[in-house]
């Protein structure tokens, strides 16, 4: 292989097929997948301005939250290998947004609280995707 090729990433690559199959199929409004400098690295489903407003704030809540699970009187009730921020689920009249931290980024998924799964006609198979 040349030196001026470009390899593939295949871990990447499915990220980014499963976040496409969410939008196609799951109620999914766009995402956006944010860096902990605050900067959208990659979006969908919305113009750079919207991703930089969601991604600010995002980051601020995302900050808040952290700092609340570090203070010493969250320890006392709640043990300190739980307080990890795992996700945050948020619904507005508008949107409901999920947002996954993750060590290298922050992914935030807008929904459509409005979106209805469509019935499943007689034999037809899940599509579970699986993680």
């Amino acid at each position: 292989m040349s030196k001026t090729q470009k390899t593939e990433n295949p871990e990447r690559n499915t990220y980014e097929t499963i976040l496409k199959k969410l939008v196609k199929d799951g109620g999914v409004r766009g995402w956006i997948v944010v860096n902990y400098q605050g900067i959208p690295v990659k979006y969908y489903g919305y113009e750079n301005e919207d991703a930089i407003k969601f991604a600010g704030g995002v980051m601020s809540l995302v900050d808040k939250c952290n700092k609340f699970f570090a203070q010493d009187f969250v320890h006392e009730i709640i043990p300190q290998n739980l307080t990890t921020l795992q996700t945050i689920q948020l619904r507005t009249q508008k949107n409901e947004l999920i947002i996954v931290p993750h060590f290298k980024v922050l992914l935030i998924c807008v929904y459509d609280p409005a979106y209805e799964e469509p019935q499943k006609e007689n034999g037809e198979q899940n599509d579970e995707v699986l993680l």
